[in-house]
């Protein structure tokens, strides 16, 4: 059973009323949302994994702030909450916006690349051999970088090579 959580450090208005955790403690605690329905099994690995990240980078730029600023001798809890507390970082849209970016990218990148390559080939043989080295990789990617079900890696995979099969038609009907 997976249910929709949240990180504390990602919630300011829920942070601030908890004031009985340390900083690292705001970093890490999860909150179940039981105001939401239950999620279903399938969760976007790469999103999951930059959140993550983000949420790291955030808590150590703050964390090296506070103790970069002050001398070591000096340096207190209070000042380490003070500056981890400083500022507010939202890092589930974030990291919502940097996966569809880099999704779209890589989306355009596998659609243009082969079609380049194709162009500056004659041979069939080496047509057939680009194409079906691209759908593999773009296959694997989607199976790795995902939890898309058999059928959906399928069908991406189908209208992928559909792309790539009927670029290959024009260019052998034009020549």
């Amino acid at each position: 059973m997976m249910m929709e959580t949240f990180a504390l450090a990602d919630n300011n208005m829920q942070s601030s009323l908890r004031q009985d955790l340390s900083p690292y403690e705001t970093y890490k605690t999860r909150l179940v949302r039981v105001d939401l329905a239950q999620r279903r099994d399938s969760r976007d690995v790469l999103r999951h994994s930059l959140r993550k990240l983000l949420r790291y980078i955030w808590f150590f730029v703050r964390q090296r702030g506070a103790t970069d600023d002050m001398p070591d001798e000096n340096c207190s809890e209070t000042a380490l909450e003070a500056n981890l507390g400083r500022t507010f970082q939202n890092t589930t849209r974030l990291a919502e916006v940097i996966t569809r970016f880099v999704v779209a990218m890589l989306a355009g990148a596998f659609l243009v690349v082969p079609l380049i390559v194709l162009s500056h080939q004659s041979r069939s043989e080496t047509h057939l051999v680009t194409v079906s080295l691209c759908i593999v990789i773009f296959s694997l990617l989607v199976s790795l970088a995902s939890k898309a079900s058999n059928e959906q890696i399928m069908a991406a995979s189908a209208g992928y090579a559909a792309v790539l099969v009927v670029f290959i038609a024009n260019t052998s009907s034009s020549s």
